[in-house]
């Protein structure tokens, strides 16, 4: 099961040392979807225990084999076996939503506010269900009140994805503002999800294809122009790039980040490969405590030098593509 809207981090505290070994050999099954063997020691423990620790393991497996009565049917008797049991709880709110069911939901998730109230999460978990049910004012509170209280980037990121579900594309551009403002690479994980559909809307489309960073003063910095232009359609420039990095052995994340005017490379260093006038620029970024001033100096150096290399072989036909990947590498570009 997942449920996008809110996270439920799931702990089941078994009362006995028999239990808690089940119960983690459960858990471990499932991590290897074994979902099979996870149900049949799932049932065995249930038939020995019938504690609420039991019911709930085994409602966990239900859910990840896709079978939310069952799912549901547990996870209840647990409940009414203990009803101080928060995860089960939080669990049923999460099966309720996904089901629609919003008013069982919403009780769900008091419950477990009421069991835990110092839980940000609460407002999350509480605000998606009223958002969902249509109550946007009062889902509005709680996601301030949430953010209140955390504050991160990832937790504007969830706000968002909240709106997103309900298509609320002005609230989803400013949350996400926010969120990209503290961390640009939150952009990344916009791309990837299809729920951030909203490319032809021009104000979505201009914050996922503008770089606002402004390199802070106490990093490095170093850039080199270059006679082949930045393109995503013909990324030679990028790729030359690339394929640089791969043969200095210089670790970056493959899922690069591409737009119509700029691309950038995440590593111990921000590369960015963009355009100046009518000349590809290659600009390299790093904070002080990745790599020291002399270091990042030998690397840019190096870098920029294999990048004409690069480009030069590409010139004369002795290379096509990267010579890493042979295709767009892991490129995560959405509304070009």
């Amino acid at each position: 099961m997942k449920i996008i809207a809110f996270w439920v981090t799931l702990t089941i505290i078994a009362t006995n040392l028999y239990a808690l070994e089940e119960v983690m050999k459960i858990e471990k099954l499932l991590t290897q979807g074994a979902s099979e063997e996870a149900l049949s020691l799932a049932n065995m423990l249930v038939t020995k225990e019938k504690s609420p620790q039991a019911f709930l393991a085994r409602g966990k497996v239900y859910l990840y084999r896709n079978e939310k009565e069952k799912a549901i049917r547990d996870i209840i008797k647990s409940t009414e076996l203990d009803p101080t049991l928060r995860e089960a709880w939080l669990l049923l709110g999460g099966v309720f939503l996904a089901k629609k069911s919003y008013q069982q939901a919403l009780r769900a998730f008091l419950k477990a506010e009421e069991l835990d109230r110092s839980d940000p999460a609460n407002d999350l978990n509480i605000g998606a269900v009223l958002l969902f049910s249509g109550d946007e004012k009062s889902a509005e509170t709680r996601f301030s009140s949430y953010l209140a209280k955390t504050g991160l980037p990832k937790d504007y990121y969830l706000v968002a994805k909240n709106y997103a579900f309900v298509g609320n594309v002005e609230k989803v551009i400013k949350y996400l503002q926010k969120a990209i403002e503290e961390d640009e690479k939150i952009r990344r994980f916009v791309r990837k999800d299809p729920l951030f559909n909203f490319y032809n809307n021009p104000n979505f489309y201009e914050l996922m294809n503008k770089d606002n960073f402004i390199v802070p003063p106490n990093y490095f910095v170093s850039e080199q122009k270059f006679k082949i232009p930045y393109s995503s359609k013909d990324p030679i420039l990028l790729y030359s790039v690339l394929d640089a990095l791969y043969v200095l052995k210089e670790p970056f994340d493959p899922a690069v980040e591409v737009t119509p005017e700029w691309a950038i490379i995440w590593g111990r260093c921000r590369i960015k490969v963009w355009n100046n006038q009518s000349n590809g620029m290659v600009t390299v970024s790093c904070p002080p405590d990745k790599i020291n001033k002399n270091s990042f100096s030998k690397f840019t150096n190096n870098l920029f030098r294999s990048i004409n290399i690069q480009l030069y072989k590409r010139e004369k036909g002795i290379r096509k593509g990267t010579e890493k990947y042979g295709r767009k590498p892991g490129a995560v570009a959405n509304g070009e």
